[in-house]
């Protein structure tokens, strides 16, 4: 989900679209990709009740919270904003690379509103779908 607007739903639309399909049951991964982490707390999801990737076999020591529903996982490559586990460069590159990330049926992403060229780039690479979620200029 990308926009280069904040407060146009690409959060709402996120969590509802990797919970419907995981309700329908597939398995999915819900990356909380903005520092503000607004899927994580919409989902009320604290640092105290997650795991790490590495439990799931990617070497990463990033926040991961299992089945929030059924089938949906969820994680950010921040954890502690203070001291991130990843920026979203390495991110990327480590969902493309890692074979631990093909369990998944999909993986629906939520980054910032602000995304460099080559960040926006190397998430275009890694999807095999992109939805762009815009708002109308007369609201």
């Amino acid at each position: 989900m990308v926009s280069p607007r904040a407060g146009v739903g690409k959060t709402t639309a996120a969590v509802n679209l990797a919970a419907a399909a995981a309700l329908a049951g597939r398995r999915v991964l819900l990356a909380d990709c903005d520092p503000i982490a607004g899927a994580i707390s919409a989902l009320g999801l604290t640092p105290t009740s997650a795991h790490s990737l590495a439990a799931r076999g990617v070497d990463s020591p990033a926040p991961l919270w299992t089945d929030v529903v059924p089938g949906l996982d969820v994680t950010t490559p921040y954890g502690d904003p203070a001291r991130p586990a990843h920026t979203l460069d390495e991110f990327l590159a480590l969902l493309d690379s890692s074979p631990a990330f093909g369990r998944y049926a999909a993986a629906v992403l939520d980054p910032p509103a602000v995304l460099a060229a080559a960040q926006l780039q190397h998430l275009l690479r890694a999807a095999d779908d992109v939805v762009l979620v815009v708002q109308n200029r007369d609201d």
